[in-house]
């Protein structure tokens, strides 16, 4: 008899018996940028699983491509925060005991500061890329329970951009910082993607979602670039206003 219990082994009920994994401790929802569709959620994901596997979930809203007229007109940003509330609201409720965080990146940080006082579950932790909220956005993140981190670059050029066509709405905080509680600037030398790196989730942005706790880069001085909005804005109502003076002499 126990030949015959050994000739069977036990593979054949190990399937039958698999215990489902542990649900993942923190769930991380991330929000990209209008040119963009949140692809590096998954080298994310996969840091995250090669560190700490299976406490952590990274969850996309992909909300689609924005051209630059809808960008500049802000035609469809309701539409986009609606789709994206109500995509949260769905992945939110398949973990509902894990802490949330997000990771938001360019355009996306817009549209997250705009619902974070929308979304009823607690937030623990925010993170902003490439930012292009407006500084006065900041305290639209108060709700948020342990910490908002802004990371900055400080070669990152399209927040500047954003600030100098649409001033009253975005600013140029994911170069420059915000500069004021509740939100911690940490300052890098990269452009608009580099907190989207792999070297940048394991070293910065894992170890926060494990921990809960904020590692503090070095403070670097934008310099020169914190005024480029608003001298770019003042050369642009320079040439707008030379071009309607040759073409008004044209005419005349």
């Amino acid at each position: 008899m126990a030949d015959h219990f050994r000739e069977i082994g036990i593979a054949p009920f190990v399937q039958e018996t698999d215990v489902a994994p542990p649900p993942p401790e923190r769930l991380v929802v991330v929000l990209h940028g209008m040119r963009d569709d949140g692809f590096w959620r998954h080298t994310f994901q996969a840091e995250a699983d090669r560190f700490v596997s299976g406490r952590v979930a990274i969850e996309a809203v992909n909300f689609g491509r924005l051209d630059t007229w809808a960008f500049l007109t802000g035609s469809k940003a309701r539409l986009i925060e609606e789709f994206v509330l109500g995509r949260i609201a769905t992945i939110v409720a398949r973990h509902p005991d894990a802490r949330l965080f997000f990771f938001a990146h360019s355009y996306g940080t817009s549209v997250l500061a705009r619902l974070v006082p929308r979304i009823e579950r607690r937030i623990t932790g925010v993170f902003l890329a490439g930012a292009i909220c407006h500084p006065i956005d900041a305290g639209l993140f108060d709700s948020v329970e342990t910490f908002v981190v802004n990371e900055c670059g400080v070669h990152d050029v399209w927040p500047l951009v954003a600030a100098t066509v649409k001033p009253s709405v975005y600013g140029p905080v994911g170069t420059c910082g915000f500069n004021g509680a509740p939100i911690v600037d940490r300052f890098f030398r990269y452009d608009h993607s580099g907190a989207l790196t792999q070297e940048h989730f394991r070293h910065w942005v894992l170890p926060a979602i494990v921990t809960e706790r904020l590692r503090r880069s070095k403070p670097i001085d934008p310099g020169w670039r914190k005024h480029v909005p608003v001298y770019a804005r003042r050369c642009l109502v320079i040439a707008v206003a030379a071009l309607i003076l040759v073409v008004a002499l044209q005419l005349g």
